[in-house]
């Protein structure tokens, strides 16, 4: 019996990552890692063409004499702002990250059921997209979000958003040291949150009256007013200490130096 010879091509070479539609991973699975570094392909692209036909009137254009004025008619500002509604405007108080570790501690971070993109823009602001609802809602309502020690801002994303403009809301943890166990309740505790911003929730830990040091609770604040300093319980005042919150004055209220 004569062996037959291999012919060309023998052994087949294995196949091509880069060629592969579902990159490498497990059981052609990818892992975390994969769609951390191909993030940006799991969302639906931004067409910055998508065939809208334009009314005459949907652009105006004015001379005036600092220059030229655009005006932008209803429908057409409703039409632009749909791949956005879904959006996010994210700022790190008091620390800068490169684009890159941004990114990947979002990631880790929300951990979103879908894909998303992150978009660098000016003054340390990012707009993160979301391709799923609920990933957006979570970023929303949950939370405090921090990274590495630093509050993550999280706003909703709005038309014609300003990055000029200082961080207005964040959700912070916020502690309330010498309160009497028996406070520590769920309708107490929703009331004083109340009136620091807007109660989030409540750590578990204060709710099961494991720590008694202090009532833990996340809250969401405005930074564009004062924040509350102090509150008045049954004629026994207590001090209201904000987490990582950088340069905080008690004097005023407000963020950004200390008096």
């Amino acid at each position: 019996m004569t062996a037959t010879q291999p012919g060309p091509g023998w052994p087949p070479k294995p196949p091509d990552p880069q060629n592969s539609k579902l990159g490498v991973g497990v059981g052609n699975r990818p892992s975390f890692k994969d769609k951390l570094l191909n993030w940006r392909s799991e969302v639906s692209p931004y067409h910055a063409n998508d065939g809208f036909k334009l009314a005459a009137d949907d652009i105006r254009v004015e001379m005036k004499a600092k220059g030229s004025l655009f005006r932008f008619s209803d429908r057409f500002k409703s039409h632009i702002a749909c791949p956005w509604v879904s959006s996010v405007i994210v700022r790190v108080l008091g620390r800068r990250f490169s684009y890159r570790v941004l990114c990947s501690k979002i990631a880790y971070l929300w951990k979103p059921h879908g894909g998303f993109q992150v978009i660098d823009l000016d003054n340390d602001y990012s707009l993160v997209r979301f391709e799923k609802r609920e990933d957006y809602v979570k970023a929303l309502s949950e939370g405090p979000w921090v990274i590495q020690g630093f509050y993550l801002t999280v706003q909703t994303w709005v038309a014609g958003f300003d990055v000029r403009q200082a961080p207005t809301k964040a959700t912070v943890w916020v502690q309330i040291p010498g309160m009497p166990v028996e406070w520590y309740r769920q309708d107490i505790l929703n009331e004083i949150s109340a009136q620091i911003g807007k109660p989030i929730r409540i750590c578990v830990n204060t709710l099961e009256a494991e720590i008694g040091k202090f009532a833990r609770l996340a809250i969401e604040v405005e930074f564009s007013k004062p924040l509350v300093g102090w509150v008045e319980i049954e004629d026994r005042w207590f001090k209201v200490k904000y987490e990582d919150i950088p340069d905080f004055c008690f004097v005023c209220g407000k963020v950004g130096y200390v008096a």
